[in-house]
């Protein structure tokens, strides 16, 4: 019996004998590729809630079984979380090959072996506040770090710890380099940083990778910092508290409660 991960899509790639992975599968594969990794309730927010049957949003006992099947054909594997009680899904080899035969103009970066625990909590506020913007301005076109990290023409020539968190497409279509602060550096490293977001935007040759810089920011003290050093530039600049995405989030949760 073939059993197919999505009745209601009719196109799809063939996995292994019995399964056929669909539209929104690839999706949920290059989103994990993309940024390293997810939570169960992050990729429900984005794959899932926005599909609707009548005015019901599909289950989350759904959207386990879905994530359920990728597992048990070798496309996710998943991990307790280092912080929750709760596990995070990470992409495979295996969906590496089957999203880059896919999309082959797109740039798929490698899939890493592993999280980084050093960088984990900074790299999950990274996808929250990713699908926050989203849900705020719809298709922002986000491309994440490790895709910058592999073409540093995206980047203007940003490597290393200058390349940005991300670059999205705001409400005005321009594309905007994305930082998330959450600890503290010194002035200097900051200072640097600035000056080569302002050099490559001012270099107007057409071609720049990117407009405007949007930080959030965990600290006061830190936002008070780059705000100065960003002052005579304030139409390239929009620098926020990280608290602000983090009332959206509780916000979001609470609604989808019905509360």
């Amino acid at each position: 019996m073939q059993f197919e991960l999505d009745s209601s899509s009719m196109r799809g790639s063939r996995v292994s004998p019995g399964i056929r992975i669909t539209d929104r599968d690839f999706e949920i594969l290059n989103f994990l590729i993309e940024m390293k990794f997810a939570e169960s309730a992050d990729l429900q927010t984005k794959f899932f809630e926005p599909k609707r049957v009548g005015s019901v949003l599909e289950s989350r006992s759904y959207v386990k079984e879905r994530l359920s099947l990728l597992r048990k054909h070798g496309l996710s594997i998943s991990k307790k979380h280092p912080f929750k009680w709760t596990s995070i899904h990470l992409p495979t080899q295996k969906a590496y090959r089957l999203v880059k035969d896919r999309y082959p103009n797109l740039n798929i970066p490698r899939v890493p072996k592993t999280y980084d625990l050093n960088s984990f909590e900074h790299d999950l506020r990274v996808i929250k506040i990713r699908l926050i913007l989203e849900e705020l301005l719809g298709d922002i076109n986000w491309v994440s770090d490790r895709e910058l990290r592999s073409t540093p023409e995206a980047t203007g020539g940003m490597t290393g710890h200058m390349v940005p968190d991300g670059i999205y497409t705001d409400s005005q279509n321009r594309k905007v380099a994305f930082e998330l602060e959450l600890s503290r550096k010194s002035r200097v490293k900051y200072r640097d940083k600035i000056r080569m977001y302002i050099k490559i935007i001012s270099d107007k040759r057409g071609t720049e990778p990117f407009e405007a810089v949007h930080f959030v920011v965990a600290k006061n003290f830190v936002l008070e910092m780059i705000k100065t050093e960003t002052r005579l530039y304030p139409d390239l600049f929009l620098i926020e508290p990280l608290s602000k995405y983090e009332l959206l989030g509780k916000t979001n949760i609470n609604n989808k409660k019905g509360n």
